[in-house]
């Protein structure tokens, strides 16, 4: 019986520990100062920050989009892949097509080593004529501190749990209580893992979206044009409108109408009889 109250003390405690671990706030300089040698304990060759980093680095993922006028997007799609390849990069994804005037597009997704990052957005400018670009960066460390240090309590509890059934002696519904819980912590090791995973994959590798077409594809106009532009979508919608309501809508008020008209004339007709003598 005391064996049996010290199995479910110990797996309370182990609980209050998860709970309390998940609604931990992380400040910044705890964000700065916590360790995370148990991950890189258990296996060295995955460091929890990527590239061997100290901890003290900031996680940071870097995008970009870019839409560049070229003269052949054929031939800058080989000149990206050339770029690309050079930098230890990949194509990720990619789509060619035809628009609406008749001009090749092509809309690539590019993943580059986060270290490689400047150099290939300055050689990407110089396959033609940059239309737009847009750069970010987003600092996810304090979401990257909080995820590890969660995965680090989850994988000690679950340790915990599989040495108090090595240790203590329960009877069978208290080992499936145990069992159970040791399963939940698993599925969530694994997502938190999965998540951390992508994180270093996000950091390590920055994405660059860039966007391709020749002259006549996009064309370039002032606020001036684009209002007028604009202003003869709308009338043409109107027009559209218009001619839908005379097409459609139009025959069918003149048969209601003549309808109307003949239930009236009859309804007149029946007034004006003389009654039966």
């Amino acid at each position: 019986m005391k064996q049996r109250l010290t199995l479910i003390v110990t797996v309370l405690a182990v609980l209050a520990l998860l709970s309390a671990c998940d609604n931990m706030p992380f400040s910044d300089a705890e964000v700065q100062g916590l360790r995370m040698a148990p991950i890189s304990e258990q296996n060295s060759a995955d460091s929890p920050f990527p590239d061997g980093r100290e901890h003290s680095d900031r996680m940071l993922i870097r995008t970009g989009q870019f839409q560049i006028e070229v003269e052949a997007v054929d031939g800058a799609i080989e000149t990206v892949t050339e770029i690309i390849t050079t930098l230890n990069g990949h194509i990720a994804g990619s789509r060619i097509f035809i628009d609406r005037n008749e001009t090749k597009r092509a809309s690539l997704t590019l993943q580059v080593p986060a270290e490689n990052y400047d150099q290939a957005v300055d050689r990407l400018r110089e396959l033609g004529t940059v239309d737009d670009e847009s750069t970010g960066t987003e600092d996810i460390t304090r979401k990257y501190v909080d995820l590890v240090t969660r995965l680090n309590v989850k994988r000690e509890a679950e340790a915990r749990l599989r040495e108090i059934l090595k240790t203590q002696t329960a009877d069978v519904s208290q080992v499936l209580e145990v069992e159970r819980e040791i399963n939940r912590l698993v599925e969530e090791i694994e997502r938190i893992e999965g998540q951390r995973r992508h994180f270093q994959q996000q950091v390590t590798m920055s994405t660059l979206s860039l966007e391709l077409y020749e002259p006549g594809s996009r064309a370039r106009s002032g606020p001036i044009i684009r209002a007028l532009k604009r202003s003869l979508e709308v009338l043409s919608e109107s027009v559209a409108a218009l001619i839908f309501l005379v097409v459609f809508v139009l025959p069918w008020m003149l048969l209601a109408a003549i309808g109307w008209w003949i239930v009236g004339r009859i309804r007149r007709s029946h007034r004006r009889k003389p009654p039966a003598s």
